[in-house]
């Protein structure tokens, strides 16, 4: 199955929506994922509307990503039994498989925007130390 732009801001949105319904109590990473969702949200409706990416949503974007990556990094740790053989492109079974899904999605799309938004707003190339970092978690 294809998944469009609209496919994942939708899939997103209802994540977000029922994370929020459950953080009760408050939990730190829970908290931390609901932030980038929305972070996130507010890109794919940028690139929607084909807005430019400010100085604001790139700082914004970028932490969202580090964090995005912290937390992908920890599902894959706390259930790589649970993930073994399973793909993004399979249908999600369980909670974990939809959250895998959606930190993927969320990773690719703040990174994609991040790189394109360097081009073509003229904001500093990558450092090397950046670069490197990316292709490490084959994010290139």
């Amino acid at each position: 199955m294809i998944r469009t732009l609209e496919h994942k801001k939708t899939a997103a949105i209802d994540t977000r929506d029922w994370l929020a319904s459950i953080n009760t109590p408050p939990d730190e990473a829970v908290t931390l994922f609901l932030s980038v969702l929305d972070c996130t949200i507010e890109d794919y409706d940028r690139v929607q509307h084909r807005h430019a990416i400010t100085s604001h949503t790139f700082y914004s974007m970028r932490n969202s990503q580090a964090v995005c990556g912290i937390l992908l990094e920890d599902l894959l740790e706390q259930h790589a039994d649970e993930l073994r053989g399973f793909d993004i492109t399979m249908q999600p079974e369980t909670k974990t498989h939809l959250l895998f899904i959606v930190l993927n999605d969320c990773l690719d799309q703040l990174t994609s925007s991040l790189l394109h938004g360097r081009i073509v707003k003229g904001f500093t190339p990558i450092s090397p130390a950046e670069l490197s970092a990316m292709k490490r978690f084959n994010l290139l």
